[in-house]
């Protein structure tokens, strides 16, 4: 296997056909792996675990973008935020259940889809467009986060403790 220095692996992984090189990378971790576990893994267990482990660093490394992966990662998102959305799109479905206006059941639905849609048309504005400038921007925020959520449930916590106490009157 030939030696490659940092810049050589990385032009070679770049280049449009990496067959060769991928190949080579995948080898190299799997030599290394084995060399590494193999006093420390079970031996049954040995060949699986260096197979996975290099497959997973080879798609980290070369994760070839398909249609298929785009449907995929869109069904796990869409399963994942319903924790989010699920519960807000409840109370819209309720309270135009309970209306007795048409028009205005269906005014809600129509604001719900418009306030979903906003967001996440701004969202995919903002990361096809403004790419770079967002993720300047996401970086120097992320150090505030912790500080505005710590506030945030600060202030519910109060909240929560004057309306159990003041305007339930149990107290």
């Amino acid at each position: 296997m030939p030696e490659y220095s940092n810049q050589e692996w990385l032009e070679q992984l770049r280049a449009p056909d990496n067959n060769e090189a991928l190949a080579q990378l995948r080898d190299y971790i799997q030599r290394g792996l084995r060399y590494a576990l193999s006093s420390r893994v079970d031996p049954n267990r040995l060949n699986a675990l260096v197979e996975d482990s290099a497959q997973d660093a080879l798609l980290r490394i070369d994760p070839k973008p398909t249609n298929w992966n785009a449907f995929l990662f869109g069904i796990v998102y869409a399963v994942s935020s319903l924790s989010c959305s699920l519960p807000i799109f409840l109370v819209v479905v309720g309270t135009s259940l309970a209306g007795t206006d048409l028009f205005s059941s269906a005014g809600q639905f129509v604001g719900y889809a418009l306030g979903m849609g906003v967001v996440a048309f701004a969202v995919v504005l903002g990361a096809a467009f403004f790419r770079q400038a967002m993720l300047r921007w996401l970086n120097r925020a992320a150090g505030y986060v912790q500080r505005f959520s710590a506030l945030f449930v600060l202030g519910a916590g109060a909240y929560l403790i004057y309306y159990w106490l003041v305007e339930s009157r149990l107290f």
